[in-house]
């Protein structure tokens, strides 16, 4: 896999994900959550079986790759599932048992979105670090993040399955079932609904291989997440979270004993599910290889958001995208990966208090790479020689170094100003509103009113000199204009004491 389609690979994911704020679930939590539901209760199929049911509980959402679908509807409904149904009697065995597992699994799909969908639902509701504007889209940013952490509590048994996906023949039968039975004509281009079919399958892969990549190689992020995120299982409001919807699965998903117990001796079908699975396999394993292990190389990471940026509209999609990158960063930390995402799009918060917050965890970031270059450079090993000719290490540390005090002043002159608008806060709220009443009284019972008016202009012209000083970020001009701000102040209050 090339460094282009390895890029490919992971942004279909990213992609799909920023311009669908419609599911409930992701397609790794709706996996995940069929399969707890299963283990808790019992699966309603056999284990020859299982992978025909797990896939049924992504594909309902097949065609939102793009994040829309005319047949969104349609594949969430009792009466696709039925025609799945009518089709799969009219197959001959193992045919029509897959075909049944894959109606069973829909119907797990449609019972785990009925515990999260709308305002109260988990993806909606929850709010990650409450204190920071992180700048992402809230929806598609916790469904990415609910899908990480599900599958690493599963992904012992999970790694052991394999995905069973519809083929397009089969797909088109059943929308043929489904408008003879409803009277809804569907369109069936055979072409558009094959994409639509491989990029769900991708999708779900690239995912499941993102999710896989992030529980083994940085599970101390994986952990942030866990912390962050630990009312998954109860949810926010109304307890619209993952043990509602592994409740709601274990009710729908009845037990046939037909599909529980089926096992089949046909070698046939075995060679082929065999060679479905060996693919399936092969194709998680290349993605590990490619996009994923590249990310380890920023300038790689920096092709992968420029590439993405530039096929995103939205501001807050291409946070997202950032955000999917950051991800695979290990140099940063959650918090970090989710408010530099949004930072790179959006800038910095208007709000001060909320601008110092990000800077100082942008210079926790920095803190942590100027560490490490400074270990490398000082444990620099004996072999690499080039390096006592280039000192590329010794820069890569001094650009570093250079870039963090740059950070670390930034922040004390955020919270200089901060401190300034609060002091100047403090003092017109008071002592410049009884200077004007007192004015106001003099005014009225002497003829020093013009003086007293003077002084007064002279206070408004300090206190304007003042703010636009402040706002240059300069902290010897805000300090004298402070100090001439407090001198009008002062002679106004001696002139009225008279």
């Amino acid at each position: 896999m090339n460094k282009r389609h390895a890029i490919k690979a992971l942004l279909v994911v990213l992609l799909a994900a920023a311009v669908n704020p419609a599911v409930a679930w992701g397609p790794v939590s709706h996996i995940s959550l069929s399969y707890e539901a299963g283990v808790k209760n019992g699966f309603p199929v056999s284990d020859d079986l299982l992978g025909a049911y797990l896939a049924g509980s992504t594909e309902p959402d097949v065609g939102l790759d793009d994040g829309k679908s005319e047949d969104y509807g349609v594949y969430h409904s009792e009466d696709f599932a039925k025609a799945m149904e009518t089709v799969a009697m009219s197959k001959e065995s193992p045919d029509r048992e897959i075909l049944l597992a894959r109606a069973a699994g829909m119907r797990s799909h449609m019972a785990g979105d009925s515990a999260a969908h709308g305002k109260t639902g988990y993806a909606e509701a929850k709010i990650m670090f409450p204190d920071i504007q992180s700048g992402l889209p809230k929806h598609t940013t916790n469904e990415l993040i609910v899908d990480m952490i599900m599958y690493d509590r599963n992904k012992e048994a999970l790694k052991k399955q394999s995905l069973n996906f519809i083929d397009v023949d089969t797909l088109i039968e059943i929308r043929k079932e489904y408008s003879r039975m409803t009277g809804k004509e569907l369109k069936n281009d055979r072409d558009a609904l094959k994409k639509e079919l491989l990029n769900h399958r991708a999708m779900v892969l690239t995912e499941l291989s993102l999710a896989h990549h992030l529980s083994s190689s940085d599970p101390a992020k994986l952990s942030q997440m866990k912390e962050e995120y630990s009312d998954l299982n109860l949810g926010t409001t109304d307890g619209n979270g993952a043990d509602k919807a592994v409740a709601r699965i274990a009710e729908q998903a009845k037990s046939s004993e037909n599909l529980s117990s089926f096992k089949t001796t046909n070698k046939g079908f075995k060679i082929k599910d065999y060679l479905n699975n060996s693919l399936l396999a092969k194709s998680m394993q290349a993605l590990e290889r490619g996009a994923l292990k590249l990310t380890k190389s920023s300038a790689i990471r920096d092709s992968l958001q420029s590439f993405a940026v530039g096929k995103v509209e939205a501001g807050r999609n291409k946070a997202f995208v950032n955000f999917g990158v950051n991800l695979l960063n290990k140099d940063l930390s959650f918090k970090q990966a989710v408010v530099l995402a949004g930072k790179a799009t959006s800038g910095y918060p208007e709000d001060q208090a909320q601008k110092l917050a990000y800077l100082e965890i942008e210079a926790e970031a920095l803190k942590a790479q100027r560490d490490k270059a400074q270990a490398d450079y000082n444990n620099r090993p004996w072999w690499k020689f080039w390096l006592y000719f280039t000192n590329s290490d010794k820069e890569k540390y001094e650009k570093l170094e250079a870039q963090y005090q740059a950070k670390l002043r930034e922040i004390d002159t955020i919270r200089a100003q901060i401190a300034a608008d609060a002091s100047v806060t403090l003092v017109s709220d008071a002592d410049y509103a009884a200077a004007v009443s007192e004015c106001a009284e003099k005014a009225a019972q002497s003829d020093t009113a013009a003086g007293l008016a003077d002084l007064q202009a002279a206070v408004d012209a300090a206190y304007k000199k003042y703010v636009a000083a402040a706002e240059t970020q300069n902290q010897a001009a805000a300090k004298a204009a402070e100090q001439e701000l407090n001198q009008a102040r002062e002679n106004l209050k001696a002139a009225m004491q008279h």
